[in-house]
């Protein structure tokens, strides 16, 4: 297990930053689902800026996705410094 943290930790953080582009399969097959049940924060941006027309809310909730976005990426960056060997 010590010799593959460091890859499932830089796969973890890739993980959650694919999970915001996965909009479309989402919104294609079940555009949330019942009850929002398969809602992400990408969907609720889309559905409250053009279906609801609240677009204040909506720009609110896109940078709470920048934020987060932000976030796994220097997330991403440090682990990858860290898995750097200097011979």
């Amino acid at each position: 297990m010590p010799l593959i943290a460091s890859t499932l930790r830089t796969l973890g953080i890739l993980i959650g930053i694919w999970a915001f582009n996965s909009f479309d399969v989402i919104y294609m097959m079940t555009e949330g689902g019942p009850a929002n049940t398969s809602s992400i924060l990408v969907n609720t941006v889309y559905i409250n800026a053009f279906r609801f027309n609240n677009r204040g809310y909506s720009a609110a909730v896109s940078v709470v996705c920048f934020v987060l976005l932000s976030i796994f990426a220097l997330l991403y960056v440090r682990a990858k410094e860290d898995d750097v060997t200097y011979e």
